[in-house]
């Protein structure tokens, strides 16, 4: 997204935005906004574009009935998406999970199989590393920038 605008809202993004807002601002982003502003950090229109058609509603919000159809259409109707991300963007779709795949214990599997990979040995972060360096050790061991 380098030299380009940030996201912003269309007309009726904003118009529907102002009937929903609330009068001391909050500090965190809405789910379509989180959503929109992750995707357009990809750096390649392919990316943005297999990112918007492969949304995954994770935990036990995706329980929540509509939400599905309501955050494809906030994100298809809402945005202005950066021009280089909008080409080639066929849809915005939020995936749905395999049947019998609860989405609310999904994570916490994930997070089961995942620590007992010899890969993520090296994530690990030893009791000694933590006293020593705090939260940047977790930044250190990471497989990913953040």
């Amino acid at each position: 997204m380098i030299g380009s605008a940030p996201p912003g809202l269309t007309l009726l993004g904003m118009r529907h935005q102002a009937g929903l807002a609330v009068e001391t601002p909050l500090r965190y982003w809405a789910l379509d906004e989180a959503v929109v502003r992750m995707v357009e950090r990809g750096k390649s229109t392919e990316v943005k574009r297999r990112l918007y058609g492969s949304i995954l509603l994770l935990g036990g919000v995706a329980r929540t009935a509509g939400l599905k159809q309501y955050l494809e259409w906030r994100v298809a109707t809402c945005w202005r998406l950066a021009p280089d991300s909008a080409e080639g963007i066929e849809k915005v779709e939020v995936s749905p999970l395999p049947p019998g795949v609860a989405p609310d214990t999904l994570v916490w599997r994930g997070g089961a199989a995942l620590s007992a990979l010899e890969s993520a040995r090296t994530q690990w972060v030893l009791r000694r590393e933590w006293q020593r360096k705090g939260v940047l050790a977790t930044r250190a061991a990471a497989g990913f920038a953040w």
